[in-house]
C-alpha cells in the first residue's frame, strides 16, 4: 500500500539564496527519501525593525496553521526579523510540532549551530601545514562584526600555535564585498613588508575578488600567491583556479531533523537540543591542493545567458502585464491576462488566488477567510479563475495534488502583498531547485501584487469620483432649490426659465408670471412658533405648486425668500389664466392637505399676475415687476375689504 506524504515547513526570507537553497535543496531530497514533503514560506524583507512590510509577512507564516505539518524549520539568518521568528516559533508550539532553528539560538527549538570558527580554523591550519605558508595575510569583513571578529581571532590563534607572530599591516577589512575588498589587496600588495604567502578570505566573494586582483597586477594564483575563501558559493567552484573553501556539512543535520521528527511521533513528546553543524574543507585549486582543470566554459557562459535572457524576458512579460492593466477595475481582468504572462515560462504548477472581501470592496481583513483563484496553471493547462474556497484548503485539490507523485516534489509559497495589506498569495511547485526559477517566482509576486494594487487603486479612484460627483450635483441642487420648501429658490427660478425661453415648441404662446405672497406670515411665528410658521410656508409652497403643475407640467415654481413666491405658468392665449380662479384653486389646495384644518389660524395669500408673449429677447424682470405690484395691490384690496367687513359686522 502507499505511503501518504508527511509535510515539512519550512520559513525563510528570499530563500532564493545560494545558501538557503543547498540546504533546501538537500533537505528536500533527504525527506523526499522518507515520504516527506517541503512546504517552504517565502518572506520577501529582511529588515530587523518591525515595518509595514513586515507586519505584513505575518500573515505568510499564518498559512502554515492550516497545513498538517510534523514540523516547522527557521531559516534564521534569512529572516532576521525577532518578531517574525518568535511568532513561527508560536505557531509550531500550537500545533505540537518540533521547530528546528537554523543558524541562530532560540527557547523552545532545536537549534542547528553553525560551527564557523572549527571550519575557519580547518582553513587556517591548512595553508600553513600543508602549504608552509609563513607570510600570511587575512581579509576579514566588517570592523565590528562578530562573523569577522570571531574569524579574525581564529586567525591570530592558529598563528600563534604556529609559532608565526601576528603582524598588523597583514590585516585588512573587506567588507564581505567587491569594491573594499580590491582596495585592501592592492594595499598589501604595496606594503614594504615580503609578499604573502597566502591571502586567507573570510568568505567566498571577497576570495574571488582576491583572485581578480592579483592576476591584474601579474601575480599567479596559487603559484605566487594562495588564495582560499569560506562559506562554498557555487561561483567559487566555476572559477579559474577553482576555489579552495569551506562549506557547511548538511547531511549530518539534515538526518539529525528527521531523526527528532521520528522520535516526536513515536514518543508524543518534544524534547529540544542543539546539534552542531559542522564545516567541512574543500582543497582545491586556489590553495594548490589539485592540478588546474578548466571547464567548458561554453557550457557555463551559455547557461549564465540563458539565465540573464530569461530574467530580461520575464520582467518585460510582467511589465507588460502591469502596464495592460492600468485602467482596470476588475480583478478577473488580471486573471484573463495571467496564463498569457506566465505559460510563456514554464509549464510548472503555479496558483495566485485573492481574499474574497476584495471583489466586494477595497477593505482588507487582518486574517484570512474565503480565498479566490485568479490562477491555477499545470503542464500548459489553465482552470477557469473565481472559483471561491476557504482557507483552511490553501489551494482546491491541495491533498491529492501532493500525494501524486507525477507532481512537482516541493511547493514554494509567496505572498501578495503591498507592505502591511495583503491580497492573497502565490504558490509554485518545482522538481528542480535553480535560483532562477525561485527568482522567477518572486519576481511573479511582487508584479502580480503590483497588479491588484494597481486595480485596486484605479476602483478607489472611481469611488472618488463618483463621491465627488454625487457631491457636485447635491451641491448643485442645494445651490438651485430652497432648503424648507424643495422647491426651486431664485437662482433656481432663472435657471429653469432659461431652459424654458430657449424651447423653440414655447414661442408664440404666452407666458404667465405669478408674485405670490402669503398673508400674516409674522402673526403665525408670533403666536404659534417659527415652527408653525414653516408649516405654513411648505403648506402654501404644495399647494402653489400642485395647482401651477395642473395647469401646465412645464410650470417653474420658486421661493424667492421669506413668505415670497414666484411661478412662471406657459399657457395659450385662447384661455388666458385669471387671478381669481388662481387664488381660489390655492386655497382649495391648501385645505386638502394634511393637518390644515387642525390649526388654529388660516394659511392664505395674495396673488398678482401679468403675462406677455413668449419671446426669446423678452423682458422678465418687468413682467416679475409687474406681478408683484398686482400683488400687493391685491394685498391692500384684501386688507381694505376685511376692514369693511369687521365694520358691517359691528
Amino acid at each position: 500500500m502507499k505511503k501518504e506524504k508527511k509535510l515539512i515547513g519550512i520559513c525563510g526570507t528570499r530563500i532564493f539564496d545560494q545558501n538557503a537553497l543547498r540546504f533546501i535543496s538537500e533537505l528536500r531530497d533527504y525527506g523526499n527519501s522518507l515520504g516527506y514533503y517541503v512546504v517552504a514560506f517565502s518572506a520577501n524583507n529582511d529588515s530587523l525593525e518591525d515595518t509595514d512590510d513586515i507586519l505584513g509577512e505575518y500573515q505568510l507564516f499564518e498559512l502554515s496553521k492550516y497545513l498538517n505539518l510534523r514540523s516547522l524549520i527557521i531559516l534564521a539568518e534569512t529572516i532576521k526579523n525577532q518578531t517574525l521568528i518568535n511568532r513561527i516559533i508560536e505557531i509550531g508550539k500550537e500545533k505540537n510540532i518540533p521547530i528546528f532553528c537554523l543558524d541562530a539560538i532560540n527557547k523552545d527549538c532545536y537549534n542547528l549551530i553553525m560551527n564557523y570558527s572549527t571550519g575557519f580554523e580547518k582553513m587556517v591550519r591548512h595553508v600553513i601545514t600543508e602549504h608552509n605558508a609563513r607570510y600570511i595575510n587575512m581579509l576579514a569583513g566588517f570592523k565590528g562584526n562578530p562573523f569577522s571578529e570571531e574569524r579574525i581571532a581564529i586567525y591570530k590563534s592558529v598563528l600563534q600555535d604556529c609559532g608565526i607572530p601576528f603582524e598588523e599591516d597583514r590585516l585588512a577589512y573587506g567588507d564581505f564585498w567587491d569594491r573594499p575588498s580590491r582596495i585592501a589587496v592592492k594595499k598589501f600588495l604595496e606594503e614594504n613588508s615580503p609578499l604573502p604567502d597566502a591571502i586567507i578570505c573570510a568568505n567566498d566573494a571577497m576570495a574571488l575578488t582576491t583572485c581578480s586582483v592579483l592576476k591584474q597586477e601579474g601575480y599567479r594564483v596559487p603559484d605566487d600567491i594562495i588564495v582560499t575563501g569560506f562559506d562554498g558559493i557555487p561561483q567559487g567552484r566555476y572559477h579559474t583556479p577553482i576555489l579552495a573553501t569551506c562549506e557547511a556539512d548538511y547531511s549530518q543535520t539534515i538526518a539529525f531533523i528527521f531523526e527528532q521528527i521520528g522520535l516526536v511521533e513515536q514518543t508524543k513528546q518534544i524534547k529540544p537540543c542543539d546539534c552542531n553543524i559542522e564545516f567541512r574543507l574543500i582543497e582545491s585549486q586556489s590553495c594548490g591542493c589539485t592540478p588546474k582543470i578548466y571547464y567548458d566554459r561554453n557550457q557555463i557562459i551559455s547557461t549564465l545567458y540563458d539565465d540573464i535572457g530569461d530574467c530580461t524576458w520575464h520582467n518585460l512579460s510582467m511589465n507588460q502585464m502591469v502596464t495592460s492593466l492600468l485602467k482596470i477595475y476588475d480583478f478577473m481582468e488580471i486573471a484573463k491576462i495571467l496564463p498569457e504572462s506566465v505559460n510563456m515560462w514554464s509549464d510548472h504548477f503555479h496558483f495566485a488566488c485573492i481574499k474574497s472581501e476584495l471583489l466586494e470592496s477595497n477593505e482588507l481583513p487582518e486574517g484570512y477567510g474565503q480565498m479566490v483563484t485568479l490562477l491555477r496553471g499545470h503542464q500548459g493547462e489553465f482552470a477557469t479563475p473565481g472559483e471561491t474556497f476557504p482557507i483552511t484548503e490553501l489551494f482546491p485539490g491541495l491533498e491529492e495534488f501532493i500525494q501524486d507523485d507525477k507532481n512537482e516534489n516541493m511547493m514554494f509559497i509567496r505572498l501578495l502583498n503591498s507592505g502591511k495589506d495583503v491580497y492573497g498569495y502565490v504558490i509554485e511547485a518545482f522538481y528542480e531547485l535553480r535560483d532562477r526559477s525561485l527568482q522567477r517566482c518572486n519576481e511573479f509576486a511582487m508584479f502580480l501584487a503590483h497588479s491588484i494594487n494597481t486595480v485596486i487603486h484605479n476602483r478607489k479612484l472611481q469611488e472618488l469620483n463618483q463621491n465627488l460627483t454625487a457631491a457636485y450635483n447635491e451641491i448643485s441642487i442645494l445651490s438651485l432649490h430652497d432648503p424648507l420648501t424643495n422647491i426651486n429658490n431664485r437662482r433656481g427660478f432663472y435657471h429653469e426659465l432659461r431652459s424654458l425661453l430657449s424651447n423653440p415648441d414655447y414661442m408664440g404662446n404666452c407666458l404667465y408670471i405669478l408674485s405670490i405672497d402669503m398673508d400674516k406670515l409674522k402673526y403665525i411665528n408670533d403666536n404659534f412658533g417659527h415652527a408653525e410658521g414653516d408649516f405654513a410656508i411648505t403648506t402654501l409652497s404644495k399647494a402653489i405648486v400642485s395647482v401651477c403643475q395642473r395647469y401646465h407640467p412645464s410650470s417653474i415654481c420658486a421661493r424667492f425668500g421669506g413668505d415670497e413666491f414666484t411661478c412662471a405658468i406657459p399657457g395659450n392665449q385662447a384661455e388666458p389664466y385669471e387671478t381669481e380662479a388662481i387664488s381660489r384653486d390655492i386655497s382649495e389646495a391648501i385645505q386638502q392637505l394634511p393637518d390644515v384644518a387642525k390649526k388654529p389660524y388660516p394659511i392664505t395669500a395674495s396673488i398678482g399676475l401679468s403675462s406677455c408673449l413668449l419671446t426669446v429677447d423678452m423682458d422678465v424682470e418687468s413682467l416679475i415687476i409687474a406681478a408683484d405690484k398686482k400683488m400687493y395691490q391685491n394685498k391692500a384690496d384684501r386688507r381694505k375689504q376685511r376692514k369693511t367687513e369687521k365694520i358691517i359686522e359691528e
